[in-house]
């Protein structure tokens, strides 16, 4: 018997039977020739034109292989780059929209208080003016025949002149104070909401792209439902983007000016 050693290490006892023969280590499955140095023999195996297998070292246990073990290895592992994709992705996404929603209804909200406070004020003086209304009308629908009727009459037309002339100047005030800042503030509220929409649009596209690329390693790395479920959110973000996103574009035939 014989000590050799394989291409990648591996030592191994041999007969003089393999000398000068191409053999395959059992450990790793490669194939070597072993050096010469005795009688030639015929090894078993040469008569079917294949290498013989030589014996391993005693205490030696083979490694159980799975089939596809190689190849699983990337996959399994993509899950742990995919995951965390597809959760950021949502998460941007999400907090992108979300943000934008709240943008939107602030300015809503500072435009309302703007037109509440004006339509209070309207109101307020709609209701004093029709009051003195009923009453000419009251008078004009009795008659005013007397000197005292002729008085009340003419003091009901004096009022709602007046009462014009105080809403006009309550008005101007207004406009140039409390409605001012109202007015101030919408506008403020509107321009820093445009100013973060472009932040906003970005995380957006950021987290659409992560989500794409997140969804497509899972939907190759999964197994079972997993997989449809990552192919199915594909399959919506692509129809998403474009198809029903060709409508923001304004290209032609989307029915919305460019």
């Amino acid at each position: 018997m014989r000590e050799v050693q394989c291409p990648k290490g591996h030592r191994l006892q041999i007969t003089e039977a393999h000398l000068g023969k191409q053999v395959r280590c059992p450990m790793c499955g490669e194939t070597f020739a072993v050096p010469e140095g005795g009688s030639p023999a015929t090894a078993a195996g040469s008569e079917l034109g294949q290498p013989p297998v030589l014996a391993p070292p005693p205490g030696f246990t083979a490694p159980l292989r799975t089939p596809g073990a190689r190849t699983a290895f990337w996959p399994a592992n993509g899950l742990y780059v995919g995951r965390p994709l597809v959760l950021l992705g949502l998460l941007l996404v999400l907090g992108a929209r979300g943000c934008d929603r709240l943008g939107k209804r602030a300015v809503e909200g500072a435009r309302a208080r703007e037109s509440l406070v004006q339509k209070q004020f309207d109101d307020a003086w709609q209701e004093k003016q029709q009051k003195l209304e009923d009453q000419r009308k009251r008078f004009l629908d009795a008659g005013a025949g007397t000197e005292e009727s002729r008085k009340e009459l003419s003091r009901i037309e004096e009022q709602l002149t007046k009462l014009g002339e105080d809403r006009q100047k309550e008005k101007t005030a207004l406009e140039k104070g409390q409605w001012r800042d109202q007015q101030i503030k919408a506008r403020d509220a509107a321009a820093k909401n445009q100013l973060s929409a472009y932040w906003r649009e970005c995380a957006f596209v950021l987290g659409t792209i992560g989500l794409a690329f997140g969804l497509m390693i899972v939907s190759w790395s999964a197994q079972g439902a997993e997989r449809w479920v990552s192919l199915i959110m594909l399959a919506i973000i692509t129809f998403s983007v474009y198809v029903v996103g060709l409508a923001w574009t304004g290209l032609p035939g989307t029915g919305l000016p460019m």
